[in-house]
């Protein structure tokens, strides 16, 4: 022992013989901490896309209902449904190109002499109608219909007297000039 100032005495250092281990973390904890991550990123990206696909639909259901009133207020002034592209163009309908597939046949306007309907797909892959006989939404079954099959669903026989049907975007081209 050392002798230090007034009396008091120093024990010598002593090394600890304890070692210290560094603690972090096991490869399964991170393989946890991973796992639980991703489920959280799967569960936002599938919410995310369900909030957009109910915003395209939403959209679409808009354009649909607009169109159809667009169609009824040109037969109010005009005393008749649109038969060309001119009248057409004359009576606006409207779509908000970005809430429909870039593929396929999309945007539908089916007419007969005493009846119109307005046939809408969403990106989410839902149709939906505005038309003479009311308003409502459809699911079909197969992927690309034909106005044959989506004309009567929205309540316009193909054999009515004058009937006409107008694609707003086809999937052989761009949208249609009279489309707004």
């Amino acid at each position: 022992m050392t002798q230090l100032h007034r009396g008091t005495t120093k024990q010598p250092r002593q090394h600890n013989t304890i070692t210290r281990h560094q603690r972090g973390f096991t490869i399964v904890e991170l393989l946890i901490v991973i796992v639980v991550i991703a489920i959280l990123a799967a569960i936002s990206v599938a919410a995310y896309n369900g909030i957009q696909n109910r915003a395209h639909d939403t959209t679409v259901q808009s354009d649909v209902r607009s169109s159809y009133a667009k169609l009824l207020e040109y037969q109010a002034v005009k005393g008749s449904f649109p038969r060309n592209v001119t009248q057409l163009t004359e009576a606006s309908p409207t779509a908000t190109r970005s809430s429909y597939p870039t593929a396929g046949n999309n945007y539908l306007l089916c007419i007969s002499d005493n009846a119109a309907a307005v046939v809408g797909r969403s990106k989410s892959g839902n149709w939906f109608y505005s038309g003479s006989n009311g308003s409502g939404s459809f699911d079909l079954a197969v992927t690309e219909p034909r106005n044959v099959q989506v004309c009567p669903l929205a309540s316009i026989p193909t054999a009515s007297p004058g009937y006409a049907h107008f694609w707003g975007y086809a999937s052989s081209g761009p949208w249609q000039s009279w489309v707004k």
